[in-house]
């Protein structure tokens, strides 16, 4: 629809390399998956990116430092929003971003935050509502986060929160405290008599497990600490790029990871 408003061209690509066929300067809209699986092939050849805008999944410093290698003269801007609430904040990442951000809110949005840290969005961008229902005035999204001066910072999703021993963890916590301690990592919650739920992190190309347990003791609080430490070459994505804790944890119960 922008590129309809202003006038451009607009492609649908499904392979990185289409990039450098088209004339002109461009700017790519993509979920972050989508670039890190490409950057993964080191023989992208020079391209004509000016702007790159990234949505529908969190990129860690990390993640921002393997597409900038790879896409160095683009701008890059991350945006955070829902089907039901279109956008709600933005934020230029070229140079990377603060721990758990997902910038500053669009212009007329406002944001309020539920008893369990809910996001709750009031805005003229929401959806006009499902058929034969009330266009809703405010939106209660699936996501949990906090306020800091206009700036949003999210926790992850209320459906991926570990349940372990009464206390809620947010999976993504473990993920930035584990971030350079791997080369890829992902926490999920599995069903345990004991604690509701233990919580596992997947991992590629880990440090030792002894090491792993000195590293994060030091930088989460007890009750967030991994208990269950797994080792893979690839993490599965969803048919849309994305991650599926559920899925995993279905796969770790069908026995497909091996623990450290």
């Amino acid at each position: 629809m922008l590129a309809i408003y202003l006038g451009k061209k607009f492609y649908l690509i499904d392979n990185i390399h289409q990039l450098n066929s088209l004339s002109g300067d461009a700017c790519l809209f993509s979920v972050p998956t989508f670039l890190l699986q490409s950057s993964n092939n080191h023989n992208i050849p020079p391209n004509n990116l000016r702007t790159i805008f990234l949505g529908g999944g969190t990129l860690t410093s990390q993640g921002i430092k393997k597409i900038k290698q790879q896409f160095s003269q683009a701008k890059l801007f991350e945006f955070y929003g829902s089907s039901e609430t279109s956008f709600i904040s933005w934020q230029d990442i070229t140079n990377g971003k603060f721990q758990f951000s997902a910038g500053q809110l669009f212009p007329n949005t406002q944001v309020s935050i539920g008893l369990q840290q809910e996001i709750i969005v009031t805005s003229p961008y929401l959806f006009s509502g499902y058929l034969a229902q009330t266009p809703p005035k405010n939106w209660v999204t699936d996501d949990l986060g906090f306020l800091k001066k206009n700036h949003l910072f999210l926790l992850g999703r209320k459906a991926d929160l570990i349940d372990h021993g009464g206390n809620k963890v947010a999976p993504l916590e473990i993920e930035t405290a584990a971030s350079d301690l791997c080369q890829k990592c992902v926490a999920f919650g599995v069903e345990d008599q004991v604690y509701g739920q233990k919580i596992a992190l997947l991992m590629i190309k880990p440090i030792t497990k002894k090491q792993l347990q000195k590293k994060l003791a030091q930088r989460l609080e007890k009750f967030k600490c991994p208990n269950i430490y797994l080792v893979t070459n690839e993490i599965p994505l969803t048919s849309n790029l994305k991650i599926s804790r559920s899925q995993l944890a279905q796969a770790y119960r069908n026995g497909e990871y091996d623990e450290i």
